[in-house]
């Protein structure tokens, strides 16, 4: 579930009749008509619960027009799937992913140094083992003489 399908579903449980929709520049606007106190109710729930589907609202901003203005008889999420909305998408989802990959190629450094820790390890054990037997045979051989 993204913001807006939050946004959505907050609408439609509130009664309230409007739209929710990506701007062009990245925004995203909510228009809604209804009383003044069900709409306030709106903002602070999106304020409320919008880390809990991973957006962070860094502002709200609230224009109220006096003329009446017609509404479907829902609150829905409008589909935005201009260019320019799919490519600030497909931005974002490119600089995840680096950000991935970045986290990637630090663990894979840590690993490399733990291998290597774990070779060195297994060089002073082989070390310590063909002193070990270099021991073991002058001691035989003194048994023997």
């Amino acid at each position: 579930m993204g913001f807006r399908d939050l946004v959505e579903n907050m609408g439609q449980v509130l009664g309230l009749k409007g739209m929710v929709y990506n701007a062009l520049d990245g925004s995203v606007r909510i228009v809604t008509v209804g009383d003044s106190d069900e709409v306030d109710e709106l903002i602070q729930r999106v304020k409320e619960n919008s880390r809990n589907v991973g957006a962070e609202v860094s502002a709200i901003e609230k224009d109220e027009v006096e003329d009446e203005m017609e509404m479907p008889g829902r609150f829905f999420k409008a589909p935005t799937d201009e260019f320019g909305d799919l490519g600030r998408k497909l931005d974002k989802g490119v600089n995840l992913l680096g950000n991935i990959n970045e986290g990637q190629e630090e663990g894979f450094n840590r690993l490399a140094e733990g291998q290597d820790s774990l070779v060195e390890g297994q060089d002073r054990i082989v070390e310590n083992l063909e002193r070990n037997t270099e021991v073991l045979e002058r001691i035989s051989k003194q048994l023997e003489d």
